[in-house]
């Protein structure tokens, strides 16, 4: 079936969100005891079952349980009603520790052509960004279990199975390297220890607000690092950190059921916690259960785009993908199951198909970029090209929805 993702949505939107007065302030989630890991079953192994015949379908995983039904989250009462909800969470546990990967060798990709908007400011204004980064996915699981939401987009949108990871394949490097356009080289990270990018290669989300200073930005992560360091509050405008998946995604739904963001990032890692604990293997239940849930929660956020008023009005490019792989219970060497991921992207501009050669988390924020009509200044230094998309593909404002609808998350 398809093998994982990156993504675009149909339709654009008058642009202009509110001018920015100071940073936003910072939302962590209160953290539930009682649901500090995904449910997920005993570990287990699944022998691999006999190849079937070339012409024949992929098997339907079998039925599983819907996922736990997401209660509202209600911040606790203050004396006196505040502008933005402040809540705290208690102190996270360090992520699970690994072996840090040599240094990578200085990237000796060409630089590239700077892709530069031929449209009407009209026309990118109506245009929105969606990136979700679902943490230690294999693409080859993808093969064996139901993902109807992942394989939807893949099927509609463009895909490549066969992407690669950062340079060095850990959860710092690969993030940051998404987030910046830039390799380990130049951003610095070469293992979970995250380093502010600010003074040397900023995020996408800076770049965005440089360029377009009303743009609304918008960050949803289940990583603790990525909320500390390389999501500046002045950057982005609705920032939120819970260590549950599902929690996350309640967020992220809010945000684009109430709101107005151009750029959303949505981090999620229950299967990497599944990897680490029971192993990045596509037989074992227990990986195979996390990735069949993470898919409904993309399912989740999906239907709130598809939901939105003015969606007849917005062009949304989705991109799906991962950081990295896995081998065993660990992930962090340059091996193809560390390196090999999927990168998939769906929208009204995108050009659907095969991505042509092999792109990579560089190609994130010059694609990003393109879609909302952002030129690059030559001293970013992007080290990725434009992927998938015909940035300057006007869509008629009456096609938009009915080009790529955005459909509710398959039960």
């Amino acid at each position: 079936m398809a093998l994982a993702a990156l993504v675009c949505l149909g339709a654009g939107v008058l642009a202009g969100a509110e001018a920015h007065a100071g940073p936003p302030t910072p939302k962590l989630l209160p953290v539930d005891p009682g649901e500090d890991f995904e449910a997920l079953p005993e570990e287990g192994l699944d022998l691999p079952a006999p190849a079937p015949a070339p012409e024949e379908a992929k098997k339907p995983a079998p039925e599983k349980a819907a996922p736990p039904a997401v209660e509202k989250v209600t911040a606790p009462e203050k004396a006196a009603p505040p502008a933005v909800e402040k809540v705290t969470a208690p102190e996270k546990a360090a992520p699970p520790v690994v072996e840090e990967a040599p240094p990578a060798p200085a990237s000796d990709r060409p630089a590239r052509a700077i892709a530069r908007p031929s449209l009407g400011p009209a026309a990118y204004a109506r245009r929105r960004v969606l990136v979700v980064g679902l943490d230690g996915l294999r693409p080859d699981v993808l093969e064996l279990v139901s993902t109807p939401n992942l394989d939807r987009l893949a099927a509609e949108g463009a895909v490549s199975w066969d992407a690669r990871a950062a340079s060095v394949t850990l959860s710092g490097p690969g993030w940051t390297t998404l987030l910046t356009g830039v390799e380990a080289d130049k951003h610095g990270v070469y293992n979970n220890a995250i380093k502010p990018q600010s003074d040397g290669w900023p995020t996408l989300f800076a770049r965005l607000r440089e360029a377009r200073p009303d743009a609304r930005t918008a960050s949803f992560v289940a990583w603790k690092p990525l909320y500390d360091v390389l999501l500046d509050p002045h950057e982005v405008d609705d920032r939120v950190y819970h260590s549950v998946d599902r929690v996350v995604v309640r967020a992220a739904v809010k945000e684009l059921a109430t709101e107005d963001p151009i750029l959303t990032f949505i981090h999620l890692d229950g299967v990497d916690k599944a990897g680490h604990k029971h192993g990045f293997d596509p037989r074992l239940r227990a990986y195979k259960a996390a990735v069949e849930v993470i898919d409904a929660q993309l399912g989740e956020l999906l239907a709130a785009i598809g939901k939105r008023p003015n969606l007849a009005r917005e062009e949304w490019l989705v991109i799906v993908t991962t950081d990295h792989g896995g081998t065993g219970k660990r992930h962090g060497e340059n091996l193809p199951t560390d390196r090999r991921i999927f990168f998939i992207a769906h929208g009204p501009t995108v050009v659907p198909g095969p991505i042509e050669g092999t792109p990579s988390l560089l190609d994130v924020a010059p694609t990003v970029f393109a879609h909302l009509g952002v030129t690059p200044k030559a001293s970013w230094k992007l080290e990725g090209d434009v992927v998938a998309v015909a940035p300057d593909k006007a869509v008629p404002t009456s096609a938009t929805a009915a080009v790529h609808p955005v459909a509710a998350p398959t039960p």
